[in-house]
């Protein structure tokens, strides 16, 4: 029998938390294009004016995605594109940064935060529907499928962390 520390249980090395920082990056992703907010609430629905015109393929130039239901912000998908993980760290705590950086991007996401659509120009204008906000994260909420991954990583660690310790039966003391 052995008697292990949950400090070493518990370790984190670089490469372990920037393979877990990868893969809640491209959960999030996964998660916005289901549809789902930072609650775990479906996005609202498109306007009927944009929803055809996204379905037709007539939304803008490059247009990726013509799905509609649920909303799912892949437009040109180029805002996807840029949601990256920046960095990790480890120390006292664990610390995993991930977002867009590209300025213009960053934009269009927090646009689709407060519920402001489309882009000012002569021909069109920007739309303010607070009912039609799209969450993707707000602070200390990030939706179901990303809690998941969280919770799998974490367990997946610790099973990888005991298995280099031992291969006995263990007592873990806290």
């Amino acid at each position: 029998m052995s008697v292990f520390k949950l400090k070493e249980i518990m370790k984190f090395t670089s490469s372990d938390l920037k393979k877990f920082g990868k893969d809640l990056t491209l959960t999030h992703i996964s998660q916005a294009k289901d549809g789902m907010d930072a609650d775990g609430k479906q996005f609202p629905s498109y306007t009927p004016r944009y929803a055809s015109r996204k379905g037709a393929r007539k939304a803008a130039k490059g247009q990726f995605s013509t799905k509609i239901s649920p909303p799912d912000l892949t437009l040109t998908n180029s805002m996807f594109k840029e949601f990256k993980l920046i960095k990790t760290a480890v120390s006292n705590e664990l610390s995993i940064d991930y977002g867009i950086t590209n300025p213009e991007q960053a934009k269009k996401m927090t646009a689709h935060a407060k519920g402001r659509f489309g882009k000012p120009s002569k021909k069109s204008r920007v739309t303010i529907r607070k009912d039609k906000a799209r969450v993707v994260a707000k602070r200390q909420k990030v939706g179901p499928e990303v809690e998941k991954a969280i919770a799998f990583n974490f367990a997946e660690n610790i099973k990888k962390n005991l298995k280099r310790l031992t291969n006995r039966p263990t007592i873990i003391r806290m």
